[in-house]
């Protein structure tokens, strides 16, 4: 099963593909919303969820989720946070 994650952050991409890889799972990753776009549309069919950090800059989370509905592309998608507001 292939996961999406997406996230600014190298480190928190880093560390999420660690520990979903343990538990079996191939895990790509994105910086950005635009960049996760690209990796979804070359993977549609292989993608199983995406995780993605809310706050991002250029394209936030709830923004790449709406271009993938209007793209007719419904994989599973979890928005993660530790925005305090």
């Amino acid at each position: 099963m292939k996961l999406l994650i997406v996230d600014d952050e190298e480190g928190v991409r880093i560390s999420l593909k660690k520990v979903l890889e343990r538990d079996g799972y191939e895990v790509l990753l994105a910086t950005n919303g635009l960049e996760a776009i690209g990796v979804v549309q070359q993977f549609t069919d292989d993608i199983e969820t995406v995780i993605s950090d809310f706050k991002m800059p250029g394209m936030n989370g709830v923004e790449l989720l709406e271009k993938m509905r209007k793209m007719d592309i419904d994989t599973p998608f979890l928005i993660m946070t530790a925005y305090g507001t």
